[in-house]
């Protein structure tokens, strides 16, 4: 691969293949020369799963582009080693949310109690929603958290109905983030 970093007025602009060898390529570090890459012979599934989820990310984030609440909103988010809003935006939808950790302090199945969840996106995370199921995996209880306005991380759920927990039973948190994406945790009691 050679590259040329002076200001050829010749080469200014250009770019595309030579032949079937060479292929020339416009970069902000000047012009590469370099061989034709070669392409697989055939794909694989997970290579082909791959490539459908990029094409969708990169779909995303054309259109995340187009409203401009939403391009500010990634724009905010530009750091140093994503350069652009449309960078972030495919980012935020290649990752799903986190869910670090599941507090109960204390749950004894009595309605009114306060159950936290710490929820991490990349970008953001939308809504947190918790669900209580008995060791049947039928649910109990379900509903969305709210997200504590001084922690940007934290959300509280308040459980609504009184329920008697025994063994077995779980309670489970999913972080849906801008994209769709969902992340959960099941934290059993």
């Amino acid at each position: 691969m050679a590259k040329i970093t002076t200001h050829n007025p010749l080469l200014h602009g250009l770019s595309g293949t030579i032949g079937k060898t060479f292929v020339i390529r416009q970069t902000k570090h000047g012009i590469v020369f370099a061989n034709r890459p070669s392409k697989p012979r055939r794909t694989h599934a997970v290579q082909k799963r791959t490539r459908e989820k990029f094409t969708s990310a990169a779909k995303y984030a054309s259109e995340q582009m187009r409203d401009w609440e939403t391009r500010n909103m990634y724009q905010a988010a530009v750091r140093n080693n994503l350069h652009s809003a449309y960078q972030v935006a495919v980012t935020d939808y290649l990752k799903p949310p986190r869910i670090h950790f599941i507090t109960i302090d204390g749950y004894n199945g009595a309605a009114g109690h306060q159950i936290e969840v710490d929820a991490r996106d990349d970008f953001k995370v939308a809504s947190v929603d918790l669900i209580i199921r008995d060791n049947s995996q039928q649910i109990l209880e379900e509903g969305a958290a709210t997200r504590f306005e001084e922690l940007r991380n934290e959300w509280v759920y308040v459980t609504t109905k009184n329920l008697t927990i025994a063994p077995g039973y779980s309670i489970e948190a999913r972080a849906r983030d801008l994209p769709g994406n969902i992340g959960s945790k099941t934290l059993t009691l």
